[in-house]
């Protein structure tokens, strides 16, 4: 069974919930023998990523996109109730991301800051 909850915190407090959860074994039969199972936890985060504008390109670099696949129905509920807009993907981008065989990162939209009267960002 998969069971999806949303669990809001401090980030010591969530790291708390997450260990005590995979610290949890529960019985389980299969082919006549019995073992026992580690809870397995999945986690979905959402971050906002706040940075000066003209370095979305880089940032896209950094986090090297994956195709939203089997998370699709939840990028596009998630962007409509926030309200983003679509992020265009430069063709033949390349990454800076080294390590991401155990992470996926999948876009959601993106919202523009406002400025100020002197032409500075408002982060």
């Amino acid at each position: 069974m998969h069971l999806y909850v949303v669990a809001r915190g401090i980030a010591d407090a969530i790291n708390r919930f997450e260990n005590n959860m995979l610290a949890r074994f529960l019985p389980y039969k299969k082919e006549g023998k019995e073992y026992l199972l580690q809870i397995s936890m999945r986690p979905v985060r959402i971050y906002e990523i706040v940075f000066p504008e003209e370095h979305l390109e880089n940032i896209l670099r950094l986090i090297n996109p994956s195709p939203a696949g089997n998370v699709e129905k939840l990028v596009k509920i998630m962007k409509r109730m926030l309200g983003l807009k679509t992020v265009k993907i430069p063709k033949g981008m390349k990454t800076d991301m080294t390590v991401k065989s155990d992470v996926s990162v999948h876009l959601i939209g993106y919202r523009k800051d406002k400025y100020a009267k002197d032409g500075t960002e408002l982060l």
